[in-house]
């Protein structure tokens, strides 16, 4: 099975084999320092011990709610933090999908839509909560700003194929390999029957468009099955090999969903580069370009100074 893969991948891979994802390490150095840093001014942020306190404190709300008949209104309260009335559960519950970041969790309140919805963004993560019912508390696309839902919350975390375009191609590789990885904890599944599934190839064609398909198509199926040097240390006989004809038998098959969306792309672009020059089947470039050597002189005109 061919690897493609360069210095730079290949260091990253060791780097997650001995110390774990960048992301990882990225949560708990945030968590870490906001714990440590509550002396100062805090300005629009607050943390997430002082809005479970302010929830746990106040008075329930008995003003009207504008979008709701009185029967059907959840119970709220008054909060200072999140700019009016918000529902308790609500609090509570966005208070659990942060709670691995630590009740010094860093919040801010990033946009209030009367008493529809409040965007909350918390150590790089961001949240909406619904203001018209219980509990409703949905993940967004870390985009700033953005409103829509990312690809998978904790693992490609946002939307596409909007957002997740504007990642560089290590992040994608990055996020592959998480993916997998998560896939591969299908219980339900035996280790030569995983796959990708749909998040997986939204990947694959986002990593066209940067010529990133290689290194990001490697690591999603290392992810999903194993490195290729430990799948004899962990299966034997007829297992090893099914699970290795799998990792082939995917790598084909993305190759196949990469050369569709290459060909879509160049189809778009009227199968000319912006410099003229015509567009030719090579994944190693991103799709829109005639070569890296092109690719790289208009992201270095487009960068600002």
């Amino acid at each position: 099975m061919p690897r493609n893969q360069n210095t730079a991948s290949q260091r990253a891979r060791e780097a997650r084999r001995g110390a774990g994802t960048k992301y990882t390490l990225a949560f708990r150095t945030a968590a870490s320092a906001a714990a440590g840093g509550s002396g100062g001014g805090r300005s629009k942020s607050f943390f997430m011990r002082e809005l479970l306190a302010e929830c746990s404190a106040s008075s329930p709300w008995t003003g009207v709610h504008p979008a709701l008949s009185a029967e059907l209104v959840p119970n709220m309260y008054d909060s200072a933090f999140l700019g009016g009335p918000v529902p308790n559960t609500a609090v509570l519950t966005l208070g659990d999908m942060v709670s691995a970041l630590g009740l010094s969790a860093a919040l801010t309140l990033e946009s209030r839509r009367g008493f529809f919805t409040a965007n909350v963004a918390c150590e790089g993560h961001r949240f909406q909560l619904s203001l018209d019912d219980d509990n409703a508390v949905v993940e967004l696309c870390r985009h700033p700003a953005c409103g829509n839902r990312p690809v998978a919350a904790d693992y490609i975390p946002y939307c596409a194929p909007g957002h997740l375009a504007e990642r560089a191609p290590d992040e994608l590789t990055e996020m592959a390999f998480d993916w997998g990885a998560y896939r591969r904890t299908d219980p339900v599944r035996d280790a030569e029957d995983i796959t990708p599934g749909h998040e997986g190839v939204l990947l694959v064609r986002t990593a066209v468009a940067q010529g990133a398909f290689a290194s990001v198509a490697d690591e999603l199926v290392t992810g999903c099955f194993e490195f290729p040097d430990m799948v004899d240390q962990l299966y034997s006989g007829e297992k090893a090999q099914a699970v290795r004809d799998a990792m082939q038998r995917e790598h084909r098959r993305l190759t196949e969903v990469a050369e569709l969306a290459a060909a879509k792309i160049r189809k778009e672009a009227g199968g000319l580069c912006v410099c003229g020059a015509a567009l030719l089947p090579n994944l190693e470039v991103p799709a829109r370009f005639c070569s890296i050597r092109c690719a790289t002189a208009r992201q270095v005109r487009r960068s600002p100074r």
